[in-house]
């Protein structure tokens, strides 16, 4: 039996619904990006950290510095890995602003992942290493009375991993700067038979 076809009584002319539904959750208009000119999908794929910060592409750089903060302050175990999603926005946007804001919360003592990353290989070992902290802090101490010269360069990846680990004992030990004589004559530049008060001038110099 051939089922007869009526026609239309109505025209069917679809609308998008997307500012609609932007509207409705109250995200229709924010502050843009004006350099945000390259397609949505494309721009996240290219650039994760995005969605690492909970952000779109086209966001100003005001509202990714503020999704930064946000995401740092409700997730502080994951602030390395925030700081290397801004530094990875902050570069692909050549953006000054958001440079200078990585740049000072690494001069405020903030690591990213791959600062972490390197501190643990340049003891030979991984975040995930067996021994735990004493295993760490005496690695370090061999290191430093092998290769004194490095001395500064261990307690650097040493203060890293401490502040990675938030581990106090080992933030000690990274920040206890005390020199042996040995080192003390290196820092000045002189010799153990060098008198007193020749030592007591270069002091006073290095000061000065």
């Amino acid at each position: 039996m051939e089922v007869a076809h009526l026609p239309s009584r109505y025209a069917y002319n679809p609308l998008p619904a997307k500012n609609d539904i932007y509207s409705t959750l109250g995200c229709l208009d924010y502050a843009k990006d004006s350099r945000a000119n390259i397609d949505l999908e494309e721009q996240v794929h290219e650039h994760p950290h995005y969605a690492g910060l909970g952000a779109v592409n086209d966001f100003s750089d005001a509202l990714i510095a503020f999704a930064y903060e946000r995401q740092r302050n409700s997730d502080p175990g994951n602030s390395p890995y925030y700081l290397e999603c801004l530094q990875g926005i902050a570069s692909g946007r050549n953006s000054a602003d958001l440079q200078e804001k990585s740049v000072i919360a690494i001069s405020m003592g903030e690591h990213t992942l791959k600062d972490i990353e390197n501190a643990y290989k340049f003891f030979a070992i991984s975040s995930d290493t067996a021994g735990g902290d004493d295993h760490i802090i005496g690695l370090y101490e061999s290191r430093i009375e092998a290769a004194p010269l490095y001395k500064e360069d261990a307690r650097q990846c040493l203060l890293i991993i401490g502040q990675a680990r938030q581990s106090e004992k080992i933030q000690a030990i990274a920040n206890d700067r005390a020199m042996s004589f040995e080192e003390a004559l290196d820092y000045l530049n002189i010799s153990q038979d060098t008198p007193n008060d020749s030592i007591e001038a270069v002091a006073v110099i290095m000061v000065c």
